[in-house]
């Protein structure tokens, strides 16, 4: 048996040698193992740890009856109907209407609960000895697996239980995959998995399965990991129009605005304290610590934060905007009204204004001093940024964009006031004195508030309501600080945040002095080149970006034209075009992402639909169809892209911030609210999810 299982072993690790080789390596690396595997009549049956063993019985029967149990109730993906990423834009809304009235024109009237002969990912959490890998994948159908095992040595240990050509071959052979990630680190374990995710579609997550094979804390925290993030996954990364705000947005502001450039290029550390304001419910109780040490620390007010602070007779040292849409202009005039007897001149006077280069042309005009930064992951980044260190981890939130732009700047010392990433009470979502609660053009409906399904530990105890935006808001702040080394302070009654000390706002004492302000700023000022209106663009060949959409145009013609002669299903060409999209940026002067957030995330509205055709005819019928609307669809973007940089290169602000009032690619088939006369939500009923 020796024999057998040492053969078994060679021919194990030359595979892991050819498709693993970091795990190999590390493999080799291994001179004396804390564990050893526990055989009964020749049959691996256990792995002894010590003074304990993995599964307690034999690890055939331990397998059978997890099995059995976990396909009684399996944990699963299912994602939502996409009506709420469509809602947010035309774009989608007209690939939306155009699926269902695709439907209706094939008789289709009703579709599965969930995804027909397609599952896309297995993710499995303890690989163990990996007996259940085969009957898992074959009961599955997966096509994707990907298994992650935090204890290297049970790899070393599978690779004398089980024969690891005969599952990699398997997963092959359906056109599929395996990954096999060893790494005990919760945080890399979810990054290796989800680059998996990324390389083979987000779309692919509906109906995808979910085991825990045995439970430590690696594995449930991985499995936590993964459950946490994978929603994310599937939102759509960016809408065209919203692109085109950026892109018009930030060459008006280039063309006209003289300001200063903030960079992520990092700085000297500074002594003084940082406020981070937001306008989490929670700052209303915090007014008073802001007030008392105010000239001890330089405020940063985070959007509709400023309002809460000027309420109070509170002007920060700096105001921090992030959005691009117009009424962050609204917002602002309407503080104004508010504080006349301050800004008689109907304008911010004596104020900075730190905002990301998108912002509406309208909100510097407001200020007397603009600096711009570059935000990460956005079109206009990639068209204009090329050379300058953008910074990150300043979405969702403009909370995240504060604290961002606060670590830059080199300050070290923050304490976090009013970014809550949730709330107590579902009525009380934002401090009572922003704009939220004190107009009703902008008044959010509280008279009923609906509760969150999701729950985050609280700073100051107990759980606080959240939802998936402000979940990720949370996480952006940790990273912003763990990266930048940052020593925080959390101040507010929101979600507990990881790396921010919880402290109640009264027990806030500073013991540096009263600061020099105006020197502060200086030398912030000093320390970020000034560009004048024009002087930033002058360097770039603004005609290469048109040259830049028409080639563009040509070659997703040609990649959609070779999806007609090569692929079958949805997945496939979703994998084509994303393969297409990810990492050109620089082939196309980075005009390529002002159409890669719609032109990657639309197939996954098509997708949800047509995996829940029952009928595979259908199906494929109905992908044909939704294949020949996406070349029409990613036309009109392009056209529409071409002439958006054709003004830019023409220096046409006017027509820039026309375009930003109807940022639509058109179509003469559609109307002009983008749904198409044919369309509407009626005639196909989905059936329950379960």
């Amino acid at each position: 048996m020796a024999m057998k299982t040492d053969t078994l072993f060679e021919a194990n690790l030359r595979l892991i040698e050819q498709r693993f080789p970091d795990i190999a390596r590390r493999l080799d690396g291994i001179e004396h193992f804390e564990s050893s595997i526990v055989w009964e009549d020749g049959r691996p049956a256990d792995i002894d740890l010590g003074g304990s063993r993995l599964y307690g019985r034999p690890a055939a029967q331990f397998v059978r009856d997890q099995i059995e149990a976990y396909f009684a109730a399996p944990e699963r993906f299912i994602l939502n109907q996409p009506e709420g990423i469509c809602l947010k834009s035309i774009v989608s809304q007209r690939v939306y209407h155009g699926i269902l009235a695709t439907l209706r024109a094939h008789g289709i009237t009703s579709l599965l609960g969930q995804p027909k002969d397609v599952i896309g990912y297995l993710l499995i959490f303890g690989l163990g000895l990996g007996l259940h890998l085969e009957e898992l994948i074959e009961r599955t159908g997966a096509r994707h697996v990907i298994v992650i095992e935090p204890v290297l040595e049970f790899v070393a240990h599978a690779l004398r239980a089980i024969d690891w050509s005969r599952i990699v071959d398997g997963c092959e052979r359906r056109g599929g995959s395996l990954t096999l990630i060893a790494d005990g680190d919760p945080e890399a374990a979810l990054g290796s998995g989800m680059g998996v995710i990324r390389d083979h579609g987000a779309s692919l997550l509906d109906g995808s399965y979910l085991y825990l094979h045995y439970q430590t804390w690696a594995t449930r925290e991985i499995r936590s990991r993964f459950k946490e993030h994978t929603p994310y996954q599937a939102m759509a990364m960016g809408f065209y129009e919203d692109e085109v705000l950026m892109v018009a947005n930030a060459a008006v502001n280039l063309m006209r605005q003289p300001f200063h450039l903030i960079t992520g290029d990092p700085r000297p550390k500074r002594r003084e304290p940082a406020f981070i304001v937001a306008s989490g419910p929670s700052i209303d109780d915090a007014v008073d610590t802001l007030r008392r040490w105010q000239g001890h620390a330089v405020i940063f007010s985070s959007g509709s934060s400023l309002q809460v602070l000027l309420s109070h007779g509170i002007v920060p040292d700096y105001h921090v905007e992030l959005e691009n849409v117009p009424e962050v202009v609204d917002f602002l005039h309407h503080m104004i009204e508010r504080n006349l007897d301050r800004f008689p001149r109907r304008r911010f006077e004596g104020m900075r204004l730190i905002a990301s280069l998108t912002v509406d042309p309208a909100v510097p005009s407001l200020f007397d001093e603009t600096y711009f930064f570059f935000r990460d992951s956005v079109s206009s980044t990639h068209a204009f940024g090329t050379g300058t260190r953008m910074i990150y981890f300043i979405a969702p939130n403009v909370s995240n964009t504060s604290l961002a732009l606060a670590s830059v700047l080199g300050f070290h010392e923050v304490y976090l006031f009013g970014t809550d990433c949730g709330m107590r009470d579902p009525a009380r979502h934002h401090s009572k004195d922003t704009i939220y609660f004190t107009t009703n053009k902008y008044r959010s409906p509280t008279a009923e508030p609906a509760l969150s399904p999701y729950t985050y530990p609280g700073n100051f105890g107990g759980m606080v309501y959240t939802d998936l935006l402000l979940n990720w808001n949370r996480q952006f702040l940790e990273e912003a600080i763990r990266i930048y080394r940052l020593a925080a302070t959390n101040c507010s009654d929101g979600v507990v945040i990881d790396g921010a000390t919880p402290r109640v706002p009264e027990s806030v004492r500073l013991t540096n002095p009263v600061l020099d302000k105006d020197a502060v700023a200086r030398q912030i000022r000093e320390a970020s080149r000034r560009f004048g209106a024009g002087e930033f663009l002058r360097p770039f060949d603004l005609g290469g970006f048109v040259a830049a959409c028409e080639r563009l145009a040509v070659d997703l013609a040609d990649e959609i034209e070779r999806s007609r002669a090569e692929d079958v299903t949805i997945e496939d060409f979703q994998a084509r075009i994303g393969g297409f999209l990810r990492g050109r940026s620089r082939d196309y002067q980075g005009v390529i992402n002002m159409v890669s957030g719609s032109a990657g995330s639309v197939p996954m509205i098509a997708a949800y639909y047509i995996n829940r055709i029952d009928d595979a005819e259908a199906r494929k019928e109905v992908f044909h169809d939704f294949r020949d609307d996406y070349d029409r669809l990613v036309r009109d973007m392009c056209r529409h892209a071409r002439r958006m940089f054709a003004m830019v290169a023409a220096g046409d602000v006017d027509g820039l911030i026309a375009a930003t009032k109807n940022p639509y690619p058109e179509d003469g088939d559609d109307r002009q609210d983008g749904t198409r006369a044919d369309a509407g939500t009626a005639g196909v009923t989905p059936s329950a999810p379960r």
